[in-house]
């Protein structure tokens, strides 16, 4: 190879050479900048998690203090409702709302809490009143002893074997108006109303006695003789047909368990167990020579 080829050999060698290097320049340039665009992706990926995390509990914080706030809402309101009933229901008289909001020293939103007293069953809100009236509702309509005597009179003279009922819960007669459980008690002692009471339910309920008839004592020989009398169910049934009562519905059932014979319970007797000396008799060199007294 003459020196001229050399030398350009070589020199296409080092152009090689310098390309080389360049493209690893340029590709460690790129890698570097690819590494710093990664880098800054990722940064600002958790800069965007970090602050979706604190907006988040941001909103669980506000969430969390809306929800104190109207749990102590919801208590202060329920409490004041529960004031006004029991004030309603003891005084029993029409009162102005404010006055009563204030005299009670009852807490919360007054609008939220008249939206609850409208709903209730035991107070009558008048809001065309100016200013607004509440009184306690009671479940019958009576105002003074004269229209309970009238109310319960009323009652009493419904037609029979009707759905009607006859006679009223004490518990509700008496919260009509204020000092009707005394006229009640009183009304009870001069025989003008009925009081029974259910032995299941433990609930009093209040009659009023037939007004049309006059009032004696009870003969007792007449008593005796109408224990004396006997009257079959039959003829009990068709003597009260005839004087327009429907009989009570008779139930069987005890009847005809008393007709069955119950049966007794056979109790299995206990197996008694008899011991006995076996020996094996079949094998008598055995018990040849004495047997001990008893095993270890």
């Amino acid at each position: 190879m003459t020196s001229s080829a050399k030398v350009s050999a070589l020199d296409k060698l080092r152009a090689d050479s310098s390309y080389l290097e360049e493209l690893k320049r340029k590709s460690e340039k790129e890698r570097i900048r690819r590494k710093g665009a990664a880098k800054k992706q990722k940064d600002e990926a958790n800069q965007k998690r970090l602050q979706k995390e604190k907006e988040a509990k941001l909103e669980q914080e506000r969430l969390r203090e809306r929800q104190r706030r109207q749990a102590k809402v919801s208590v202060e309101i329920t409490m004041s409702l529960k004031k006004v009933i029991d004030h309603l229901t003891e005084l029993k008289e029409t009162v102005a709302f404010d006055a009563i909001y204030k005299k009670l020293g009852c807490k919360g939103s007054k609008a939220k809490l008249l939206e609850l007293l409208k709903k209730s069953t035991f107070v009558e809100v008048q809001e065309e009143a100016k200013p607004i009236l509440v009184k306690y509702k009671s479940k019958y309509d009576v105002k003074n002893e004269t229209e309970l005597l009238n109310f319960m009179h009323g009652l009493w003279s419904k037609p029979v074997n009707t759905d009607a009922e006859h006679g009223a819960l004490a518990e509700d007669i008496v919260e009509s108006y204020r000092g009707c459980a005394k006229d009640v008690e009183r009304l009870v002692s001069q025989g003008k109303f009925y009081q029974i009471a259910n032995m299941k339910t433990q609930q009093v309920r209040l009659f009023y006695p037939d007004s049309t008839t006059s009032e004696a004592p009870l003969d007792p020989q007449l008593l005796s003789l109408w224990n004396e009398k006997k009257v079959s169910a039959d003829e009990l049934d068709g003597k009260l047909r005839d004087a327009g009562i429907a009989p009570a519905t008779r139930v069987f059932k005890w009847r005809a368990l008393l007709s069955k014979k119950v049966a007794v319970k056979k109790v299995e007797k206990k197996r008694r167990m008899n011991y006995r000396n076996v020996t094996n008799i079949h094998m008598p060199e055995l018990f040849q020579q004495a047997q001990p007294a008893a095993l270890n």
